[in-house]
């Protein structure tokens, strides 16, 4: 299946605005950047229920995406950011396993003998 462009778009160009916003509030411009950001949002809104309706869940699941998407959209770009580098890079990326050390010990509970 291939990945439609708004799945990335969304994501990438989401800090900027966020950024974009906090300096209109600065400068005293909130009434000039607040439709764009409003717009923004309820095109990532409208991307958020197409994706909960495809995967047949409710929609009350987009009752805290506003904040949501304050909180957790900054480390969302950094995954996403890092996952591009690589993927363009054509840098092969595990899973990050630990290595085995074989020193882990397993302790009997009180009271119990075996």
């Amino acid at each position: 299946m291939k990945a439609a462009p708004a799945q990335f778009a969304v994501p990438l160009v989401a800090p900027a605005v966020d950024l974009l916003l906090v300096a209109a509030l600065l400068r005293g411009q909130l009434a000039a950047t607040l439709g764009y950001y409003l717009l923004f949002f309820a095109v990532d809104l409208v991307l958020s229920a197409v994706a909960v309706l495809l995967e047949g869940e409710d929609l009350g699941l987009l009752k805290g995406l506003f904040v949501q998407r304050i909180a957790y959209r900054q480390l969302l770009w950094v995954a996403l950011a890092r996952s591009l580098w690589n993927a363009f890079a054509g840098l092969a990326v595990g899973w990050g396993k630990l290595a085995r050390t074989g020193s882990a010990t397993v302790g009997t509970a009180e009271g119990k003998r075996d």
